[in-house]
């Protein structure tokens, strides 16, 4: 039984590191979780990544760049 525990453990360590933004950057744009890579402030994203929070919106709605399309959620697969 210990050698499942250990796994399963890990792979969920894994996924929760990849729904984290990185120290000092939002994590969150309405109900819409951002996860590094990606991020909507200068620092805050690898490049190609920026996503764009319009808080003009109740709630706030997450784009693609600045004029994209609207983004609904986004899935990190983790590496481990």
């Amino acid at each position: 039984m210990r050698g499942l525990v250990v796994p399963l453990l890990l792979a969920q360590l894994a996924t929760a590191a990849a729904n984290i933004a990185l120290a000092g950057c939002d994590s969150k744009c309405g109900d819409v979780d951002v996860p590094y890579p990606f991020g909507t402030t200068y620092g805050c994203h690898r490049t190609g990544f920026k996503v764009t929070c319009d808080r003009g919106y109740q709630p706030p709605r997450l784009f693609l760049q600045s004029d994209g399309p609207e983004v609904l959620a986004i899935s990190v697969r983790a590496t481990a």
